[in-house]
């Protein structure tokens, strides 16, 4: 029998004992989207597929019985002061930042661990972050380099950024899983004492 190597063993012991099953999710609400690695398996959900809350929590649900122990990178809703000024742009957020919500607490009721990290950190972790990008362009470019990340799925403009995400937790979980355990949130339940 082959000796494995230092590197596919820390790889072995940081995915077995942290997680099996990684979700990237953008948080849009129709061009976000929920993806998941299991196994070298790759599998992506347009948002629109869970819009309300029952079907996210199902979706959450089945995924919290079949992966044993499943972890979810969330990318964060940012404001900027600018925002405030835009009357239409602030009522777009605040309906994203109420999906958003939802999206955490179904996380939460099926136990299924997440982590929250802001779209810079992701993006500059992964080299990919231009500042003062147009917006398009960003996109097309971000679906390019996921392309290039994952030839085994059909990668869109939205779901894009959610395959980056995976990407970015499966860096973080190889090369630095004291992180991922720091910032893991899960649900705490407190139990009565005797």
């Amino acid at each position: 029998m082959k000796e494995l190597t230092k590197i596919q063993v820390n790889k072995i012991v940081s995915d077995s004992l942290i997680c099996d099953s990684m979700f990237g999710i953008d948080p849009g609400i129709s061009n976000g989207a929920i993806s998941k690695s299991t196994d070298n398996r790759v599998e992506s959900w347009n948002m629109e597929k869970v819009k309300n809350f029952d079907d996210m929590n199902d979706f959450f649900k089945y995924q919290a019985e079949i992966c044993k122990l499943p972890l979810a990178i969330l990318e964060m809703i940012t404001t900027f002061p600018g925002d405030a000024h835009n009357i239409g742009k602030m009522y777009g957020l605040q309906k994203l930042k109420n999906h958003y919500a939802e999206i955490r607490a179904c996380l939460k009721i099926n136990s299924i661990p997440y982590i929250e990290v802001m779209p810079l950190t992701w993006q500059r972790y992964l080299k990919i972050h231009i500042k003062r990008e147009d917006y398009s362009i960003r996109k097309h470019r971000y679906q390019d380099i996921a392309k290039d990340l994952f030839p085994q799925i059909k990668v869109t403009l939205k779901n894009c950024d959610s395959l980056l995400l995976l990407e970015f937790g499966k860096k973080k979980l190889y090369y630095d899983p004291l992180w991922i355990r720091q910032n893991i949130q899960t649900k705490k339940i407190k139990r009565k004492l005797l």
